[in-house]
């Protein structure tokens, strides 16, 4: 019998005898993001106008779903998928990893705790002079920059709720928790980072190049903050935070 020479090459192939493509796979990593975000959205879509239809067909009035792209019905389609996203994610995770799913997105208890409250203690008002500064660099008065939706009472504080909660969750879920897992093992550290901070900013691209410009370097922050930590829930604080501190100053401009 040939002797293992623990010392050589490692073979070029995976465990079902495939050859390895690192550029293929590379390419279904970046896609993979995308395709989660639009299964989710469709889903969402779904059952937004199957509970409108309901609605109807049972003789209620759908209070809920008012006209308009900015009115509750837009709320509901932007906060139904992000949940459906979490399941997603998680789902996959648990067939890939089995009952290890969790620790295996990094939902784990952070490291360096020092390190995370001084991220959450200086970034969100850097996010907050980095997103005024880009307004202002576009000729964007703050009083509009910092408008609130216009939504009052219950909508509103479903709003709040998926700005600082649901988004935050879920994003990072994608990104700094599937994305990354997969991505560790084909590219370094740094590369991980950019890859995931760079897709979290083109996911904010549906009404042009200003959002996905205001929240990049919010995520390459979490990208760092989720390798410092080893700590998937680092990021989402962090996020929650960034958001949070967004959301008061719009209360705050909203003062009368």
């Amino acid at each position: 019998m040939k002797p293992i020479d623990r010392h050589s090459a490692p073979d070029p192939a995976d465990a079902a005898g495939r050859p390895r493509r690192p550029g293929l796979r590379l390419v279904v990593l970046v896609l993979r993001a995308p395709v989660f975000l639009v299964a989710a959205g469709l889903l969402g879509l779904a059952a937004v106008a199957g509970s409108e239809r309901l609605l109807v067909l049972l003789g209620l009035r759908p209070a809920a779903f008012g006209p308009g792209g900015s009115g509750p019905s837009a709320l509901a389609l932007a906060m139904v998928p992000l949940p459906i996203l979490v399941g997603l994610v998680a789902w996959r995770a648990r067939v890939r990893h089995g009952g290890g799913w969790a620790r295996a997105l990094g939902l784990v208890v952070p490291r360096s705790p020092g390190r995370l409250a001084l991220a959450l203690a200086l970034w969100p008002p850097l996010q907050i002079g980095w997103t005024a500064m880009l307004a202002a660099a576009s000729g964007v008065p703050l009083s509009r920059a910092w408008q609130l939706p216009p939504f009052a009472g219950a909508t509103l504080a479903a709003w709040i709720v998926w700005l600082v909660v649901l988004a935050p969750v879920a994003e990072e879920m994608l990104f700094r928790g599937d994305l990354f897992a997969r991505a560790r093992g084909l590219l370094g550290p740094a590369a991980t980072v950019v890859l995931a901070a760079g897709l979290f900013a083109l996911s904010h691209a549906e009404r042009g190049w200003a959002q996905p410009l205001s929240v990049l370097p919010l995520g390459l922050v979490l990208g760092a903050v989720r390798l410092w930590c080893a700590s998937l829930w680092a990021a989402i604080l962090l996020h929650a935070a960034s958001n949070g501190a967004v959301v008061a100053v719009m209360l705050w401009h909203a003062r009368p």
